[in-house]
């Protein structure tokens, strides 16, 4: 092949480097960035996060938890930030777990664990529309009602937030626009250029359903 377009949540940076960067002349980063001079498209992690934050505050939430992947990631790192600083601007209490995936299996078993301690969160953040969906599961496990005790919002959109129960709310976040990009920069390295990584500017966009509405 002539390029490469690489998006991966979970693999290392170290394994990214030696056995794909370090051996290909031609490839992009996908939503996910590594340190050294490799071009990347990401979106703007930080204020999908800071959007769903603000809503939940809106909304009357008093103790925010947010469930995240795996620590090490770079979009990760960018997400739970945008949480922490929005947070922290709002001046609400705050917490949130790592966990090894970004899967929804993973947002079943954050969303536990958080909402077990005491004192509960009335809120959840969930990085991941797959973690979203987990987290509506330890809900339902769990006895916590949505949205009258418990808001859920997760970071990025699909077709799915409408078939499950309660509906869940989301942050849509321009990936069309990402991955348009992403070849743009891709052609241009093939192409014998040296492009510079980019962040997609268009705004993320608030879609409010079921599992976090003010009634």
């Amino acid at each position: 092949v002539d390029g490469l377009l690489v998006a991966s949540g979970t693999l290392t940076d170290n394994h990214l480097k030696e056995e794909i960067l370090d051996k290909y002349p031609n490839v992009v980063l996908v939503n996910r960035k590594v340190k050294g001079n490799v071009p990347s498209v990401i979106l703007n992690d930080e204020l999908g996060a800071e959007i769903a934050v603000e809503h939940l505050v809106s909304s009357g939430a008093k103790l925010i938890a947010g469930i995240f992947g795996p620590s090490h990631i770079d979009t990760a790192q960018r997400r739970r930030k945008g949480f922490e600083d929005a947070c922290r601007k709002a001046k609400i209490k705050h917490q949130f777990v790592d966990m090894p995936s970004w899967g929804m299996n993973a947002g079943l078993q954050a969303a536990e664990k958080v909402l077990r301690k005491s004192p509960k969160p009335d809120a959840i953040f969930a990085s991941t529309i797959m973690m979203g969906i987990g987290a509506l599961r330890a809900a339902a496990r769990l006895h916590v009602s949505i949205p009258k005790d418990l808001k859920i919002v997760s970071m990025h959109d699909s077709g799915i937030a409408n078939f499950v129960t309660p509906t869940l709310s989301t942050v849509d976040m321009p990936t069309k626009e990402m991955g348009i990009q992403a070849v743009d920069l891709l052609l241009r390295s093939i192409d014998g250029e040296h492009p510079a990584s980019v962040i997609v500017n268009t705004e993320p966009r608030l879609i409010v359903r079921e599992s976090s509405s003010f009634n």
